[in-house]
């Protein structure tokens, strides 16, 4: 199976003292384990067959976020998910990752994986517009809260020192009233 075969990989990648992506293959290659097949296997179980590119998208672009908001605790334990590829473009050599983080220079490589992010969630949406939403309700919601977050992470910038950026209680509470059908979801 697929899945469970990209789940053992990330969680070889993840339980290495020291967790560096080579390029931007090598961090395709593990959004989509850690993230993609699940998000592909998701929109099934939500009952929309028909959209795995959307999932798949969608799960790539999540994971694209998580990385960004984590970047300084994931260096706190040596991880490091931007490609080293990138970090030397901008100038950043590889090392401890806690020096990493604090070179000037990450901002710009962050931004770089930012813009994926933002042409990830345009794809998502693209995709969107062609799959059945109502079953896609958990995964819409799940969108929706990422995009916010995602907005602070770019507004807020990668430079030192970053806050991580947190939904509010009260867009809490509308996830929670779109869970229930309450109100109605937007992509923005």
């Amino acid at each position: 199976d697929m899945l469970l075969a990209d789940r053992v990989a990330v969680l070889a990648t993840d339980a290495a003292p020291v967790v560096r992506m080579a390029d931007g293959a090598a961090l395709d290659l593990y959004c989509r384990r850690v993230a993609g097949s699940v998000g592909a296997m998701a929109v099934r179980i939500f009952g929309a067959p028909d959209a795995v590119a959307f999932g798949l998208t969608l799960g790539r672009t999540l994971q694209l976020v998580n990385i960004l908001r984590d970047l300084d605790e994931d260096a706190a334990r040596d991880r490091i998910y931007l490609p080293l590829d990138r970090l030397a473009g901008h100038g950043v050599a590889d090392g401890p990752a806690v020096r990493i983080l604090a070179d000037p220079a990450i901002a710009g490589v962050a931004q770089d994986i930012a813009a994926q992010a933002a042409a990830g969630f345009a794809e998502a949406e693209a995709a969107l517009r062609h799959c059945d939403t109502r079953a896609l309700l958990p995964a819409r919601i799940m969108m929706w809260g990422y995009r916010r977050l995602f907005d602070r992470l770019v507004a807020r910038g990668f430079a030192p020192p970053r806050q991580r950026p947190r939904l509010t209680p009260g867009e809490k509470a509308r996830m929670a009233a779109f869970a229930l059908r309450l109100a109605p979801v937007t992509a923005r």
